[in-house]
């Protein structure tokens, strides 16, 4: 089994998986280094708070397009309302631990880069 990594960056980030996830992950609520096991939309997921304004997103790796759709959906949703700022509330990496797929599109405006990372040869 694979899991996908998607981390999301900016103030605004919060904002977006509010959007996708029944928790509270403010950071006076979710610190760094917490980490919690819930459902974004209607997929399992596990989210880390690996910097104050960076989380990170990971899912099953069968799940990968779907959930990059409903994270740029939600952010297309709250760049909509007059966010994010410039250089804030940015997916700004992708990766997948397994074989290659399709990634997100390239250049995607909400800042979507792809990078996928192959598991180490034995």
């Amino acid at each position: 089994d694979a899991w996908v990594n998607v981390t999301v960056q900016g103030a605004a980030g919060v904002d977006v998986l509010a959007r996708l996830v029944p928790v509270d992950l403010r950071p006076r609520a979710f610190a760094e280094g917490s980490v919690i096991r819930t459902e974004l939309f209607h997929m399992p997921a596990a989210i880390a708070r690996t910097g104050a304004e960076e989380l990170r997103v990971m899912c099953f790796r069968s799940m990968a397009g779907t959930l990059v759709h409903d994270l740029v959906t939600a952010a297309e949703a709250v760049a909509a309302r007059g966010r994010p700022r410039p250089g804030r509330g940015r997916m700004t990496s992708w990766g997948c631990r397994g074989r290659a797929g399709p990634g997100p599109p390239a250049g995607h405006p909400l800042g979507i880069t792809s990078k996928w990372l192959r598991p180490p040869l034995v």
